[in-house]
């Protein structure tokens, strides 16, 4: 929006048209659609949330507002009941219906100037109108977390790369099967019998679950070899020196200290 009002500093007048006014960053066509009505009085649609809310109610719309064929049905509704007279205040008073009355919970439906004809009022189905965004169904990947450590409560851990997941962050070395532990373990000299496998656990992203599986190992002392590289280290979670873990690493750390 910021960049926009520079873009509009710079020209002679003030954007009048639909195309105009949606070709500036940050505006899109229901932004665009108040200024003109409120603005400049001319009549434009406009479907910001309190519209798109009142208009699913009115129309007994039971689809999520976001879906494609439904925008395009509201976009056409709103288009339908804007008129050509008066646009500013018929903006500003549907605004001003979803904001006030038509709200998001517990709509005062008795003092609503549409409620004789309020779909969603008439069939007491205001409460699941408009419905919520649909919930997404999450991919899942799983690994294998090892997790060293001795009983000085120090902990092996490397630096993850700078992008991706946990980016720059220390964590425990990941694995993607029981067999990739163990070779590493032989790689470090470090006996498999000592390895403890833990329940899975789950942490969630935005767009997956992530299921880690910890595995432990105690060790009498820090192994040097696996420890020379600067994108590892032997840290004590009680060190002065901070260390950016992600969540779930921090806390199987403090678990494992606790338990130890």
């Amino acid at each position: 929006m910021h960049r926009a009002a520079q873009i509009i500093a710079t020209l002679d007048d003030f954007p009048s048209t639909l195309d105009q006014l949606t070709e500036l960053p940050g505006i899109g066509r229901s932004t665009a659609g108040a200024i003109l009505s409120i603005g400049f009085g001319k009549s434009a649609a406009i479907l910001d949330g309190n519209v798109k809310r009142i208009l699913t109610r009115f129309h007994g719309i039971e689809a999520w507002s976001g879906n494609s064929r439904v925008l395009r049905e509201l976009w056409s509704l709103s288009e339908r009941y804007t008129p050509t007279h008066d646009c500013a205040e018929y903006t500003q008073a549907i605004m001003d219906l979803g904001a006030l009355v038509c709200t998001r919970n517990k709509p005062d439906c008795c003092n609503c100037p549409l409620n004789n004809h309020c779909n969603a009022h008439l069939t007491k189905r205001t409460d699941c109108i408009p419905q919520p965004r649909p919930t997404k169904q999450l991919t899942k990947r799983d690994c294998i977390m090892l997790l060293l450590h001795t009983r000085e409560h120090l902990f092996y851990l490397e630096k993850r790369p700078p992008t991706g997941v946990w980016g720059g962050l220390w964590a425990c070395p990941e694995f993607a099967n029981k067999q990739s532990v163990v070779d590493c373990c032989d790689s470090s000299n470090i006996d498999p019998d000592l390895l403890q496998w833990h329940p899975t656990l789950r942490h969630s992203f935005t767009h997956f679950h992530l299921d880690y599986t910890p595995v432990s190992a105690l060790l009498d002392e820090p192994i040097v070899q696996i420890s020379e590289d600067q994108q590892s280290i032997w840290y004590h979670p009680l060190s002065k020196q901070s260390c950016g873990m992600p969540t779930p690493i921090n806390r199987l750390v403090h678990r494992m200290m606790q338990n130890d």
